[in-house]
């Protein structure tokens, strides 16, 4: 696992938490051997930069919605993509729905896992 991030020690702090190497720089994360998949959690303007550069490392790239500022833009990455022969998705965040905010403040709560199902 790595952890890319411009500024080293917010990298550093969330890399305590997991056993990650630590970059600033996108392209030399992206020569490690050891890197299949990135998930850019970038602002929506930079993704088209960051989503063609993985593809062209040979790297699968997971980014959020929108993934580009146009379709132009998208349609560019997927054709990036498919040439350089790796996957490209999509996520949709669902962190605003009142379902998905209700498992997660049971869950803060200590509620189990069985008690945040959801109900017919």
């Amino acid at each position: 696992m790595a952890i890319c991030d411009a500024n080293r020690e917010r990298a550093e702090k969330l890399a305590a938490t997991f056993p990650a190497k630590v970059y600033t720089d996108l392209d030399a994360m992206l020569k490690g051997p050891t890197v299949d998949v990135v998930n850019l959690l970038t602002p929506n303007h930079l993704d088209r930069t960051a989503v063609l550069a993985c593809a062209r490392a040979g790297k699968h790239v997971i980014t959020e919605k929108p993934p580009a500022m146009s379709l132009a833009e998208t349609d560019e990455m997927i054709e990036v993509r498919r040439k350089a022969g790796v996957l490209f998705a999509c996520s949709v965040q669902c962190r605003v729905r009142k379902a998905v905010q209700a498992v997660k403040r049971a869950r803060e709560e200590g509620a189990s896992g069985a008690s945040c199902r959801p109900t017919r």
